[in-house]
């Protein structure tokens, strides 16, 4: 198993680098066989699997929400809670994304530290 790093380069389908700290990064998708990386108001792809992606952050900076989505936890503006044992996630910029009940357990280890 790779190490979780601080830092990152990744070829992008636009001919270009992401190279820099994960900071910049506010959440990731899945697309497919690609993951979209959401980073201040941008979006990269890269051929990369939500696992593989999910290996290479650090624990304490991102959470799993779902299987479609990783969110880096300063981001977080707001949890509300749903049916279900599902919580809505509202990020800083105002992007919603659902949890789901299989990876509650990751939100409820960010509520209680």
């Amino acid at each position: 198993m790779s190490k979780p790093k601080d830092d990152f380069n990744a070829n992008l389908s636009r001919r270009s680098f992401l190279s820099g700290a994960v900071v910049e990064i506010e959440w990731i998708s899945s697309q497919g066989n690609y993951v979209e990386i959401h980073a201040e108001g941008e979006k990269f792809l890269l051929r990369e699997t939500m696992d593989g992606i999910e290996s290479k952050l650090n624990p304490k900076e991102f959470v799993r929400i779902r299987h479609l989505a990783i969110i880096r936890i300063p981001h977080i503006k707001e949890l509300r809670a749903l049916f279900n044992s599902e919580f809505e996630v509202v990020l800083n910029g105002g992007v919603k994304i659902a949890s789901s009940r299989r990876y509650r357990k990751n939100l409820d280890a960010l509520l209680k530290s």
